[in-house]
C-alpha cells in the first residue's frame, strides 16, 4: 500500500480533525496544562486517570485526589474550575 492517495487522503484528514477538536476542547476549557480534564469519572480506569491528573496537576497524593474528587460529586473538571477561580 505505500504511495496510496487514499491512505495520504485519510491521514490527513484525521491530523486536521485532530487539530479542530484540540482546538475546540481548549477554547472551551476543557483541557489543564497538557491533560484533558472532562473526564466523567464512571468505572475504576477513569477514577484513577482523574487522580493521576490532580497529582500531576497539583503534586498532592492519591488519597487527596480522591477525597477532592469525591467532595465535587467525581467530577475533574468542576474540581479543577472551582480551584482556578479561587
Amino acid at each position: 500500500m505505500a504511495g496510496s492517495t487514499r491512505m495520504k487522503a485519510g491521514t490527513a484528514t484525521k491530523k486536521v480533525l485532530n487539530f479542530l477538536s484540540s482546538t475546540i476542547m481548549i477554547k472551551l476549557g476543557k483541557v489543564a496544562g497538557s491533560y484533558m480534564i472532562d473526564v466523567a469519572c464512571i468505572n475504576n480506569k477513569l477514577v484513577e486517570r482523574a487522580q493521576s491528573i490532580l497529582k500531576i496537576l497539583y503534586s498532592i497524593e492519591n488519597e487527596d485526589a480522591l477525597k477532592m474528587l469525591k467532595d465535587t460529586n467525581m467530577n475533574l473538571d468542576n474540581f479543577i474550575s472551582k480551584r482556578d477561580m479561587l
